[in-house]
């Protein structure tokens, strides 16, 4: 069967229940746009390809990527989810794309997915454009003191931010009066770091964290937070470390 060839002008849609099944390439020109209504469905086959040329937009309702799919918003482009998107295998928003997830959707990197948005790529989130940053939080036993309790490590994360990952570096190693323990969240308990004692994750070096760059300890904020340092068990007598998380913001 050979390739299924139309050429819609700037504006067209599919519309309704119609169906458009394509195994070979659809092109959308500078200045054009493909929108799926309601109702209407458009399926690429395995070989299929999905080029969104410069000023170009594809607006969907919900879209799933097959396992060993890849998606690319190259730059200039747009691609506007209204509704959900999932993504088993790899995504890519190249600089100066744009993937825009609308009020109510939502975006899910599965195990083994992978999204990656380079220098100059954004992702918007409800509205906002995401972008990845590095954030550093410190904390100093000279500075903060080590008692029972809880430390603000400050950092006012803004709401819809996501955690995507980071590491823990302890620059002088953390001890205490006892078998004290240290964990650290933004929004739940242990999110960030779950409480252990100081043998697990106060030496001297690196170590990890919950968040890991991927959708299950990924950390959705809905209200501005800051990163908070729980000391439990004993107070801490000496330590210093600096924490590192990759954030969109």
């Amino acid at each position: 069967m050979g390739n299924i060839v139309r050429k819609y002008e700037p504006s067209s849609s599919v519309l309704g229940d119609e169906v458009l099944s394509v195994n070979g390439r659809i092109d959308i020109e500078d200045g054009g746009e493909f929108v799926i209504k309601e109702g209407g469905k458009i399926t690429i086959d395995a070989q299929g390809v999905v080029d969104f040329d410069t000023d170009a937009l594809l607006t969907i309702k919900s879209y799933a990527l097959e396992d060993g799919d890849t998606l690319t918003v190259e730059a200039g482009a747009t691609l506007d989810i209204e509704g959900d998107l999932t993504i088993p295998g790899a995504a890519a928003v190249e600089s100066g794309g744009e993937l825009a997830i609308e009020d109510g959707g939502k975006a899910a990197v599965e195990l083994g997915g992978e999204l990656d948005i380079e220098e100059g790529g954004a992702l918007k989130y409800h509205g906002r454009t995401m972008q990845p940053a590095l954030m550093k939080f410190s904390y100093s036993f000279a500075a903060d003191g080590g008692e029972i309790g809880t430390v603000n490590l400050g950092g006012d994360i803004p709401s819809g931010a996501v955690i995507m990952g980071g590491m823990l570096v302890v620059t002088d190693a953390i001890t205490s009066e006892g078998a004290a323990t240290i964990a650290l969240h933004a929004k739940t308990a242990d999110d960030i770091l779950a409480a252990a004692v100081l043998g697990t994750n106060g030496t001297a070096g690196l170590h990890d964290v919950v968040a890991d760059f991927t959708a299950t300890n990924a950390i959705l904020l809905d209200a501005e937070k800051d990163v908070v340092l729980t000391i439990g068990e004993a107070a801490l007598t000496a330590g210093a470390f600096d924490l590192y998380l990759e954030v969109l913001l």
